[in-house]
């Protein structure tokens, strides 16, 4: 027995190293691929490029205000039902003073007549069209904007039902 008992420490020894071996060769492997794939997927393996930051100026978002939904009538006579938010320029004081905020307004009474506007001359099939949403989007923002001596930075979208 003592001559099974030393083959079988010998083997758990043995199995054990193979395993640390293992172990380590799939460490080395996995930090060689990290710092090669920086330089596969474009990147600087070096330390100071991963530190380095790119700066961009970007505007902060600036308050969102989301009104009641409203339905218009479009150019062939089908309806839409549209409910809108604006977002207003961070440093822009919008609405006006003086301007009454009801709360079915909120002070967007000019900007919900020209979202009226601009969408009624749209049709159902332009607005179902693959770029119709972006491109009715687009043009009211421009006339959102001129309304509102460009404090208006974007129009969301959050009901957009026809029929």
């Amino acid at each position: 027995m003592g001559r099974k008992r030393a083959k079988d420490e010998t083997e758990e020894t043995e199995g054990g190293g193979g395993r640390l071996k293992l172990v380590v060769g799939a460490v080395v492997l996995v930090a060689l691929g990290v710092l090669a794939g920086g330089k596969v997927l474009g990147g600087s393996a070096s330390p100071a490029a991963a530190t380095e930051s790119t700066t961009t100026t970007t505007e902060p978002d600036g308050p969102i205000t989301t009104v009641e939904s409203i339905t218009v009538n479009l150019a062939d006579g089908r309806f839409l039902k549209l409910g809108l938010a604006f977002e207003v320029h961070h440093d822009a004081e919008y609405p006006p003073a003086g301007v009454e905020v009801d709360e079915y307004t909120k002070g967007f009474a000019r900007e919900i007549d020209a979202s009226i506007m601009v969408l009624s001359a749209f049709t159902y099939d332009q607005l179902v069209a693959p770029d119709g949403k972006a491109g009715a989007k687009a043009a009211l923002l421009e006339r959102l904007r001129e309304v509102s001596d460009d404090a208006i930075r974007d129009v969301l979208f959050h009901e957009f039902v026809m029929q």
